[in-house]
C-alpha cells in the first residue's frame, strides 16, 4: 500500500538529513525545468538560508539529477507525468521509500512543483526491499542503500541494487559508469570511492564518463572502478557468482571471513545485534551458508563447531 503524507516545515522545524536531501532533489529537477518566478526564488532562498547544510545538499542534487536526466531524455515518454508530491512509500508494510521533495503548496521551506516525469528517491534500512518498477523492469535494493529513479533511469547513489530490466532499454548510472540494458540483470554496487557491476543474465553495455566506446559484458562479468581509475573486468565462476548473489535469496555465504568479520555483516540486516566477545574468538571462521535475517542460527552454528557459548536476550546475542 501507499500512504502520501504531507510534511509541514517551518524555521522551527528544519527536515532531517534524509527529507533534506529530497527537498534538495526537487529544487534541482525544477530548477532543470528552466527559470525561476520571483516567488520560487524566495522559497528557495528563505530554504538555503534555513540551514548551511542545505546549500551542499543542493549541489550533490543537481550534480546527481544532471546525470540522470542526461540518461532518461534518451527514453522520455512523449508526455511526462506531473512528479508526485510529498510521500512515504512503504515496499508491503516494510520498506519506506521517501518520496523526492514535499509540494511547494505545503509551506515556502518546501521544493517547489516541477513538470518532469516522476523521480522517487529511494533508501532501505536494515532490510532489503521489495522490488521497485521501472518504466521497464524493477530495481530492489540492498539494506542501507540509496537510488535515485526516473522512467527508465536509475542513479546509484550507495549501496547495492539487483536490476532486472524489462523489453525496453534501461540506463543506470553509478559514478562514472554507465550502463545500458534491455531484457538483462545485474548487480550494482556503489560506495565512496568504488563502482561494481555484476552481470547476472543478458548483455551490458558499459561505457567510461569521456573514455571511448562501450564495453560490452556477459554473465559472471564484474567490472570494478576505483575512483577514476581505468575500469577492470574479471569474470567470475559459477560459484563465485552464486556467492555474490546469495542476499538477492536472503543468505549469506562465509567461507575465509572471521567471526567478527560475519557478525559485522549480520548486524547490517537485523535489528538483533551479534556481539562476539574475545579476540581469539573473533578472529576464528566458521564456513556455511546461513539466513541473513536469523543471527540465532547462526549463533547456535558457531557453539556447534566452534564450541562458542553464546547467550540470547530479547535485543541481542552475545557470543563468548
Amino acid at each position: 500500500m501507499t500512504f502520501l503524507r504531507a510534511r509541514a516545515a517551518n524555521r522551527k522545524n528544519i527536515p532531517a538529513s534524509g527529507e533534506t536531501e529530497d527537498i534538495a532533489a526537487r529544487w534541482a529537477i525544477r530548477m532543470e525545468d528552466g527559470e525561476l518566478d520571483a516567488r520560487e526564488e524566495r522559497a528557495l532562498a528563505s530554504w538555503l538560508a534555513a540551514d548551511p547544510r542545505h546549500r551542499g545538499a543542493l549541489i550533490r542534487a543537481r550534480a546527481i539529477w544532471s546525470t540522470l536526466d542526461r540518461s532518461r531524455a534518451l527514453h522520455a515518454p512523449a508526455h511526462p507525468s506531473h512528479v508526485e508530491g510529498p510521500a512515504t512509500m512503504r515496499w508491503h508494510g516494510r520498506r519506506d521509500i521517501l518520496g523526492v521533495a514535499a509540494s511547494a503548496a505545503c509551506a515556502m521551506l518546501l521544493a517547489p512543483s516541477t513538470s518532469h516525469g516522476t523521480v522517487r528517491f529511494l533508501r532501505t534500512g536494515a532490510e532489503i526491499s521489495a522490488p521497485f518498477p521501472l518504466e521497464s523492469g524493477s530495481v530492489c535494493l540492498d539494506c542501507n542503500s540509496e537510488a535515485l529513479v526516473a522512467g527508465r533511469g536509475m542513479r546509484m547513489v550507495f549501496g547495492r541494487a539487483w536490476v532486472q530490466g524489462g523489453n525496453g532499454a534501461c540506463v543506470l548510472s553509478a559514478g562514472d559508469v554507465r550502463l545500458s540494458l534491455r531484457t538483462a540483470s545485474l548487480i550494482l554496487s556503489r560506495t565512496r570511492d568504488m563502482t561494481e557491476a555484476l552481470i547476472l543474465a543478458g548483455t551490458v553495455n558499459a561505457t567510461m564518463s569521456g573514455r571511448g566506446q562501450a564495453i560490452a559484458l556477459g554473465p559472471g562479468s564484474l567490472l570494478r572502478q576505483k575512483g577514476d581509475s581505468t575500469p577492470i573486468v574479471d569474470l567470475l565462476s559459477a560459484d563465485d557468482l552464486a556467492r555474490q548473489t546469495a542476499w538477492t535469496r536472503g543468505m549469506v555465504e562465509f567461507q575465509t571471513e572471521t567471526l567478527g568479520e560475519a557478525t559485522a555483516l549480520f548486524n547490517r540486516y537485523n535489528g538483533r545485534k551479534l556481539f562476539v566477545h574475545g579476540d581469539a574468538l573473533a578472529a576464528r571462521s566458521l564456513v556455511g551458508v546461513f539466513a541473513l535475517h536469523d543471527p540465532a542460527a547462526f549463533a547456535r552454528m558457531a557453539k556447534q563447531v566452534l564450541h562458542a557459548d553464546y547467550v540470547e536476550t530479547p535485543g541481542r546475542i552475545d557470543l563468548y
